[in-house]
């Protein structure tokens, strides 16, 4: 049966010791000492903006439902599943949460719920994370999440590991309209397969564990006559099958219209080459679905081809990420650079590809680590790409 926690008064967890069992009411503050919920389901809700601390431990043998704000500053230890509906959960320096279970955040399009790992802070899920509908997870430095099975995000939602984040499965950063974002310095290691889905550039951190099924250097596009030549660039293969290659006319609705085999397992640089001799009149978006021979898949970065051959899209520069040496792919005249902090750094007016590539390299080259922006001009159009300057 589920109880719910009714948020009044402050009473010590030594209290409940000498009542013999933690009271289901009551509760604002676990102040010390230990306490023992018997088995059943919790359900943290109050009349408002009501917030439980906790800093001694506490023991819930069910799961646990929040829907207010909690802090942990000492054990929570909740043998089930934790079910985040709204408010947040936040472990401060030296606390812990030990989830028996999965973590299911539940919220809905009115409500977030947003978990922050302070220094010192542990986050422990004993098997999936599905943070499919968690607006943020903040990992700052010295906080630290353990994870036994599968990570995944959502479309809008921001992860970000200044600290460190283990995932014993698979990590899956995904997109659907919107993009979930993965930024941060810190390091993350995956046990299974890393597949990136929304946009990781914000990551400058370290990734290990498994490696990624493929190595992309770069992909870019070229429109020559009627027709639109599509160029990538491997560096190491694993496990894979080929790509799969599709187009749009909306950047929204891909159709397949073709399949490239791959180099199965190698540690070779490999170009790859497609040609689409039927582009839409306009724009045409492409991308690929690089597939294992597992069916695991993959989506490469979008590149936007218009039929006067300007390039616009994620793949205007690269490589990207960069030490600092860049290619522009497309004709520019004018661009624009703004660092990490939003400050320009860098205008060109009625510039050449190779005036613009050299300065960009060079700015680069001389500045900080971080996710540079590159405001550029292409015959009438204006785009906008992110460079990462690892």
């Amino acid at each position: 049966m589920k109880q719910k926690l009714l948020l009044s008064l402050v009473i010590s967890c030594a209290n409940f010791l000498a009542l013999g069992q933690c009271p289901s009411y009551n509760i604002t503050n676990i102040q010390s000492g230990t306490c023992v919920e018997p088995a059943g389901d919790i359900e943290l809700f109050g009349a408002g903006n009501i917030t439980l601390t906790v800093n001694g431990d506490l023991t819930i043998n069910g799961n646990l439902t929040i829907r207010e704000d909690l802090i942990v500053n000492g054990v929570l230890t909740v043998t089930g599943d934790i079910i985040a509906r709204s408010g947040s959960l936040t472990i401060g320096n030296g606390g812990t949460v030990d989830v028996g279970d999965d973590f299911r955040p539940q919220n809905n399009f009115t409500s977030f719920f947003d978990i922050i790992i302070q220094d010192g802070g542990f986050l422990q899920v004993a098997d999936d994370f599905d943070a499919a509908n968690l607006s943020g997870l903040d990992i700052q430095n010295g906080g630290t999440v353990d994870v036994g099975g599968d990570f995944t995000t959502g479309a809008g939602s921001v992860t970000n590991i200044d600290g460190s984040m283990n995932v014993d499965g698979n990590f899956t950063n995904e997109s659907f309209i919107v993009d979930a974002l993965l930024e941060g310095d810190g390091n993350l290691t995956v046990g299974g397969t890393y597949t990136n889905n929304g946009d990781d550039s914000g990551f400058t951190g370290d990734l290990n564990g498994a490696p990624l099924p493929v190595e992309l250097v770069y992909f870019k596009g070229l429109v020559e006559g009627n027709s639109v030549k599509l160029e990538w660039l491997t560096s190491a293969e694993i496990n894979n099958e080929g790509f799969e290659i599709q187009k749009s006319a909306d950047g929204e609705n891909f159709k397949v219209i073709g399949f490239v085999g791959g180099h199965g397992n190698s540690n070779q640089e490999h170009l790859y080459t497609f040609t689409d001799n039927n582009p839409y009149s306009g724009s045409s978006f492409y991308r690929f679905r690089q597939v294992d021979f597992d069916g695991q898949f993959e989506y490469s970065p979008i590149v936007l081809l218009n039929t006067d051959g300007q390039i616009g899209g994620d793949l205007e520069v690269f490589p990207n990420p960069t030490n600092g040496p860049i290619r522009i792919q497309g004709v520019v005249t004018d661009i624009q650079l703004f660092d990490p902090m939003g400050r320009s750094v860098l205008r060109l007016s009625n510039t050449t590809n190779a005036e613009a590539e050299q300065l960009i390299s060079q700015q680069l080259e001389g500045s900080a680590v971080g996710t540079y922006t590159l405001h550029a001009m292409a015959g009438n159009e204006t785009y906008r790409v992110r460079i990462v300057k690892k």
